[in-house]
């Protein structure tokens, strides 16, 4: 499926900004059904323990990416590597990634399985690592839509499936039917399977007539790891940055707590939407050289700062009546902690637009150091602040941590 841009490159930054950030809003709005239905059926409890297996699949993913999103997205941006040599070397080093990946999560749950990942039983925890398997076929066919500026229709898979997801669980809760188990099934069914379906309709193009005559080829191999794992240690601190703060609360203070907490950052990373329409857009012109200057970075990056400092201060205002409308008064303790966290969102905004211009111009280790230095900020403070002053501690960490990223 195509959507009505002047060809796979065509339009300008503003107008594809603009069809993203129209699919990143109708996100946002089936996010917003999809947490009001898990919160008021599961409570802050079970709204905890789902937050944990999302984040236990969003580590991961980040683990086993090896950083090939972003390296097959900038290959075919390029158009350097023929899809035939391209697509079954990528293919091959995602499902080898899986192997020690998964060592590695089944061993950290033996041992953390009652602190960091309390609430997470064996059954919850295979959900995660079928989701983490299936992540890795989006990773390739992502790269290729963001590759091929086709953004637009990433964002419209992402919107669907999200939305059939969030229709799903709401209409179980009307009929008081949603339990987290059913929960996890409607995520699997439509946020996966429906995604990655509809995802390779949008790109099918690039890969029809291929003939996988080799399912390895050493040149290209080197090429997409050369570039794949200098940013594979900032995506790994990266969500070190968002997330860490997700087990260290769970571990200290239990799955209630991180129920609220997972709602404060939702609401936080709302704002996220506005840099992150951009970067899409951005990235295939900064990698294809039709955006080359700091001067038009500086441009773009103010007026992304500026439509979230504006959609922050109204989400301020509204807050103190708007979360416990609706997610329920057992959730009105998550505002303080939403309230914490909007500086750090915005300082967020910046770093976002700047990373996404140093990777397109082929320098991904820039932005690591940057994220290594948050990653630090992050893990101090939480160990510091989380077992003083709870949640609020959390949100403390994160906004200092993630000025600290931007400023870097």
């Amino acid at each position: 499926m195509k959507l009505p841009l002047k060809g796979p490159r065509g339009g300008s930054l503003l107008l594809r900004s603009g069809y993203i950030l129209g699919y990143q809003g109708l996100i946002f709005l089936s996010g917003i059904l999809y947490g009001i239905a898990t919160a008021r059926a599961l409570g802050p409890e079970g709204k905890g323990v789902l937050a944990l297996l999302y984040t236990l699949y969003n580590m991961g993913s980040f683990f086993a990416s090896f950083g090939l999103y972003q390296a097959i997205a900038y290959q075919v941006a390029r158009g350097e590597i023929p899809p035939a040599r391209l697509v079954p070397t990528a293919l091959t080093l995602l499902t080898l990634a899986l192997v020690p990946i998964f060592l590695l999560i089944l061993g950290l749950y033996g041992m953390l399985r009652n602190s960091a990942f309390q609430g997470l039983n064996l059954l919850l925890l295979l959900a995660a690592l079928l989701m983490i398997t299936l992540d890795q076929v989006n990773f390739l066919l992502s790269g290729v839509a963001v590759g091929l500026n086709r953004a637009p229709e990433y964002f419209f898979w992402q919107f669907l499936g999200r939305a059939l997801r969030a229709l799903g669980v709401f209409v179980l809760w009307l009929f008081g039917q949603l339990t987290l188990y059913r929960a996890v099934g409607v995520i699997l069914l439509f946020q996966f399977l429906l995604y990655s379906a509809g995802l390779f309709s949008s790109v099918r193009d690039y890969f029809r007539g291929l003939r996988f005559t080799s399912w390895w080829d050493g040149g290209t191999a080197r090429k997409l790891l050369s570039y794949g794992l200098r940013d594979y240690l900032g995506g790994i601190l990266q969500h070190g940055n968002y997330r860490m703060d997700y087990y260290l609360v769970n571990g200290f203070l239990g799955p209630g707590a991180l129920g609220l907490y997972n709602v404060a950052t939702g609401l936080a990373e709302l704002l996220l939407h506005f840099p992150r329409s951009v970067a899409y857009a951005l990235f295939p012109d900064v990698s294809s050289g039709k955006i080359t200057s700091r001067r038009q970075l500086l441009r773009i990056g103010g007026v992304t700062l500026l439509l979230a400092g504006l959609g922050g201060a109204g989400l301020a205002l509204v807050a103190p009546s708007l979360v416990p409308f609706l997610y329920g008064n057992a959730f009105r303790p998550a505002v303080d902690p939403f309230l914490l966290l909007l500086p750090g969102a915005l300082g967020l905004t910046w770093g976002i637009v700047a990373e996404t211009y140093l990777k397109g111009k082929g320098r991904p280790g820039l932005s690591a150091v940057a994220t290594g230095v948050g990653f630090v900020v992050t893990v101090a403070l939480d160990l510091l602040l989380i077992p003083r002053i709870g949640v609020r501690g959390a949100a403390v960490a994160s906004s200092l941590a993630y000025l600290t990223f931007a400023g870097v």
